[in-house]
């Protein structure tokens, strides 16, 4: 598996954190919401009528990014990076340019590849994330299609594995 290789970081780690803290939510209780697909688009009493998803988008969009910058999240990642010792990091959750850039200009084009997966079912729908491009500042790319979930990810894992040691 992928797991001894990469470090997993998510762009929207430090924001949910912050919104597990805020919300008093035990480990068991954020493990809940921040899993459960369903669950995580309810509205809940918990968080004064809104989603586990909504309240993590006003976060960020109507906090975060309007009084420090867009790519807050993506400099922030960077930081982590470069903390850490491992520098194989997988990060399943960017859906902006403005995040992906600090990574690029961090590390280098020839240092960030961008794996778009797409399976049927799935899309960015209710969600203030969206597909994004790094080709045009040199990074490489790749698309995985898929509607079989098992196949998709171990064509996903061998492509990443691939990558890593070719």
């Amino acid at each position: 598996g992928i797991n001894g290789t990469f470090v997993v970081d998510k762009m929207a780690y430090p924001l949910k954190a912050a919104n597990k803290a805020l919300f008093s939510l035990t480990d068991e209780e954020f493990t809940i919401f921040d899993n459960d697909p369903q669950l995580k688009n309810i509205a809940q009493p918990r968080f004064f009528g809104k989603s586990w998803r909504q309240v993590n988008i006003d976060l960020s969009e109507k906090f975060i990014k309007t009084n420090y910058d867009d790519s807050f999240f993506g400099m922030s990642l960077v930081s982590r990076i470069r903390q850490n010792s491992k520098k194989r990091i997988l990060v399943p959750d960017s859906g902006f340019l403005s995040e992906a850039l600090p990574l690029i200009e961090a590390f280098g084009p020839q240092n960030v590849v961008l794996i778009q997966l797409f399976r049927d079912g799935f899309t960015f729908a209710g969600d203030s994330r969206n597909y994004i491009s790094l080709a045009s500042y040199g990074c490489k790319e790749f698309t995985i299609h898929n509607t079989n979930k098992d196949k998709f990810l171990k064509d996903g894992e061998r492509l990443i594995y691939s990558l890593t040691y070719t």
